[in-house]
């Protein structure tokens, strides 16, 4: 029987190829074996990607296809057959009885997902919407399969340690862009940007928090080797960071320092001292943030906040044409020199009033996990929470949803946290070192 299978699908593809594209076919062919892997060994799966989806990134901008007017890349390939293999995988665990779905954030983003899926019958951008609601679902299934097999601590600990792994190429190629000199030129202020795997310095600088999130939870559960390792990607990933020129990922990473901070000002003290010296010792990362109200010069004049604020004034204009259902996913890509630098508005434009209310229920979703599964704690769900904040300001500050990489490790991030702070007890170290909660009116006061 084997034997006669092969014969058959030989003869299969011998016959398509006369028709169809061999690359086409080719990339369905190895579309039908991630899925079908997926859904044997979905667990496997997630972790190779957790090791590897950072330095494939590095193929996002190689398309090999196109689908509906759409270039795909090898990535895009991995996110739609990722997707598919998770959506086969959920609907088999949910006919057996697995109430997943009573998780968190799972009832939100599939009416997220649902509400794109309806707009793309009216969007004049399906191949756009389509490809941008393909990524961020696919990058959802890595939470969705955490909540769906629910690992234990010792898992949890391997998937922490790959998203660290992960982090090596990437941080080994980023460094041979600075000596050589090779990343994303600002022609406006700053300098060259370091963007490493990564299409943009923006992406690149949100992963890197996260992999410092992932450092901050395997710190207080290793010694030894394995501590010294964890603290040495730590700090390159640190340096890492502002070598981006990210305002969004500083941001990102000063909430995360300020919600572990709040409960261990040893270490909120210990790091300000550390950004102030990097603030000192390359003035062009104080020159990228002080860019949002810095004057530019000759045909650039004006600033990023109001290169930002004349976008959001055209979404405004867009989304009264179409106030209820919007003019349907992709249109903002399709139909703008710029994208919208702004979620949020980005779901008005395409969704309506529905599409907003889709995207702030997930994004509270998002934020009330994160604090319950954070307040007692000091570890990784402590973090977790600021990277939570991070998320959400950056939504309201640049174009996520369609990125991979950063998607992926973000919601990777979420269910690796939330099932930690269920099954993972806080290290004494950590729970003895903590400062005494701050009083509600001293707590207001830093606020």
């Amino acid at each position: 029987m084997p034997v006669m299978a092969a014969a058959a699908a030989a003869v299969a593809i011998g016959l398509l190829a006369r028709v169809i594209d061999v690359t086409v076919l080719a990339a369905a062919f190895v579309g039908l074996i991630i899925i079908l892997l997926i859904r044997i060994y979905p667990m496997v799966t997630l972790f190779s990607l957790a090791a590897t989806r950072a330095s494939l990134e590095v193929l996002q901008s190689k398309n090999v296809i196109r689908a509906a007017g759409v270039a795909l890349s090898p990535t895009d390939l991995i996110s739609i057959a990722f997707l598919g293999g998770v959506v086969l995988t959920l609907y088999s665990e949910w006919r057996a009885g697995n109430e997943y779905w009573r998780a968190p954030m799972i009832v939100a983003a599939g009416f997220f997902l649902a509400m794109g899926v309806v707009s793309l019958g009216y969007s004049q951008a399906i191949g756009e919407g389509a490809r941008g609601l393909v990524k961020w679902g696919s990058a959802f299934g890595a939470y969705a399969l955490i909540q769906a097999d629910r690992p234990d601590e010792r898992r949890l600990r391997s998937l922490l340690g790959l998203v660290l792994a992960s982090a090596v190429f990437p941080l080994l190629y980023g460094a041979y862009q600075l000596v050589h000199d090779i990343g994303r030129q600002n022609l406006l202020h700053g300098g060259l940007r370091i963007q490493s795997t990564f299409n943009h310095p923006n992406d690149y600088g949100f992963y890197l928090v996260a992999v410092l999130v992932a450092a901050w939870g395997l710190h207080s559960v290793t010694d030894g080797l394995q501590r010294r390792v964890v603290d040495v990607i730590a700090v390159a990933a640190l340096g890492s960071v502002a070598l981006t020129l990210s305002r969004s990922a500083y941001a990102t990473l000063a909430l995360v320092v300020f919600v572990v901070g709040l409960r261990r000002r040893r270490l909120l003290i210990g790091l300000s001292v550390v950004g102030g010296a990097i603030l000192l010792a390359a003035p062009r990362v104080l020159i990228r943030i002080t860019d949002l109200i810095h004057p530019r010069e000759g045909d650039n004049h004006g600033n990023s906040l109001l290169g930002r604020l004349s976008i959001w004034s055209a979404e405004f204009e867009q989304f009264r044409q179409r106030p209820f259902l919007g003019h349907g996913w992709g249109y903002t890509l399709a139909s703008q020199e710029k994208a919208s630098h702004n979620d949020y508005l980005r779901l008005m434009v395409e969704g309506g009033v529905v599409g907003l209310f889709s995207i702030v229920a997930l994004m509270i979703g998002v934020l009330r996990a994160a604090w319950h599964a954070s307040r007692t704690r000091l570890d990784l769900p402590r973090a977790y929470l600021g990277l939570a904040l991070g998320y959400v300001v950056a939504s309201g500050v640049t174009n996520t949803i369609g990125k991979g990489a950063f998607q992926f490790y973000f919601w990777l991030m979420t269910g690796i946290a939330l099932r930690w702070a269920a099954v993972v007890g806080e290290p004494d170290d950590l729970a003895g070192e903590a400062d005494e909660p701050l009083p509600p009116a001293e707590l207001a006061g830093v606020s």
